[in-house]
């Protein structure tokens, strides 16, 4: 899956590659302190504020991502102490397998209930969180793969005690977690085989109301406000069509969203921008650098029509191509419209469309709150 923000369910990475720099290390350096408790926008601003002024060395970006690193993981550990103490559990109390069976699976379904993509935060009570473990059963289709894997982790930790604390739920719930990215992201693929089994999936563009009667009704629910504002809707025609890219990358298919990441769909289109990105380093004639980068990544020729149109818009560019820019992303849509979404004007500013737009919250679009779904 891809993460906003940073890849937060697998920790150790980070663990082994910064264990130089220590929590007492990340609190020192200056503008940091503060950002450990506040979350992060105040880690944002303290970002962008070490960028403006001096730039961003290695040593201080290790501290920004151990500090992201360390927020994430209290975070988690606070969601599953809530879900822990709704069972009206103590925090140094035990429970028994059936317990912490109850304890997981109320962290996991509150993790991935659809609310907490707009509202985030910890407050939950028994009724209003076993209804969510209720709803997420019904609606989420890995659910039962991530239950079976629960009930394996209470067993695996009932080999070694009759008495289960805290820190065996939260050992477990690391467990669950990891499988968590692994059901995800298949998902995401189920979705994508979904869209291509449909007339026009092969371009990336299929009619709404045959994505409406997909896999007996049971995807593609989003409401039509919402697919629109998304920018995943196209209207120009007598019939609506929905755009491929746009819809798997748009925030109703995230889970496990939470107010410092989100766990949402692989954004195929950037691997060619990152392979682009290396080409164009050192290359004198940007027209043939993308034409040679993207033919050998997709293993065949590109049209005649959009190598004119990529000429027109270096030779507009100033014999550039500025590929992160709105021109190209809508040009990158023409040419491989399954794996890179159609742009949206409003999501660009700066010179000639050329900086994105870091004002535009991924979320924002989430507050069509009660209009996300149509069930």
């Amino acid at each position: 899956m891809s993460v906003r923000a940073c890849s937060v369910l697998s920790r150790k990475p980070f663990v082994a590659e910064l264990q130089a720099i220590s929590l007492r290390q990340v609190s020192g350096v200056t503008g940091v302190t503060g950002a450990l408790g506040d979350g992060q926008s105040d880690i944002r601003g303290v970002m962008e504020n070490k960028a403006g002024e001096q730039g961003l060395d290695l040593r201080m970006l290790a501290v920004f991502v151990a500090t992201l690193e360390h927020l994430i993981h209290g975070d988690q550990r606070e969601r599953l102490k809530q879900a822990w103490l709704v069972h009206e559990l103590r925090p140094e109390g035990s429970t028994t397998g059936e317990g912490l069976l109850s304890v997981l699976e109320v962290f996991m379904a509150h993790y991935v209930y659809v609310s907490q993509k707009v509202d985030s935060g910890y407050a939950l009570t028994l009724p209003k969180a076993l209804e969510e473990v209720n709803t997420i059963s019904r609606i989420y289709g890995g659910w039962p793969q991530i239950r079976s894997f629960i009930h394996d982790q209470v067993e695996k930790a009932l080999l070694k005690k009759s008495s289960l604390t805290f820190d065996d739920a939260a050992e477990a719930a690391d467990a669950v977690l990891l499988l968590f990215q692994e059901v995800s992201g298949a998902m995401c693929h189920d979705m994508e085989r979904t869209f291509q089994t449909l007339r026009g999936g092969d371009r990336g563009l299929v009619r709404l109301s045959e994505l409406r009667t997909a896999d007996g009704g049971d995807l593609f629910r989003e409401s039509v406000d919402y697919l629109r504002q998304l920018g995943a809707l196209d209207e120009t025609g007598r019939d609506a069509y929905v755009f491929m890219p746009n819809y798997m990358l748009g925030p109703s298919n995230c889970d496990g969203t939470t107010s410092f990441y989100d766990l949402c769909c692989p954004n195929s289109c950037e691997a060619y921008k990152g392979k682009l990105e290396q080409a164009l380093m050192s290359a004198a004639d940007h027209v043939d650098a993308v034409l040679r980068t993207i033919e050998d990544h997709s293993g065949s020729k590109l049209q005649d029509e959009l190598l004119t149109k990529l000429k027109a818009m270096a030779k507009e560019q100033g014999d550039q191509v500025l590929i992160h820019g709105h021109a190209f992303a809508d040009w990158l849509h023409q040419a491989f419209p399954r794996e890179c979404p159609r742009p949206r004007a409003a999501d660009f500013q700066g010179r000639a469309g050329a900086i994105p737009d870091a004002k535009t919250e991924f979320q924002a679009t989430t507050a069509l709150k009660a209009d996300l779904f149509e069930w």
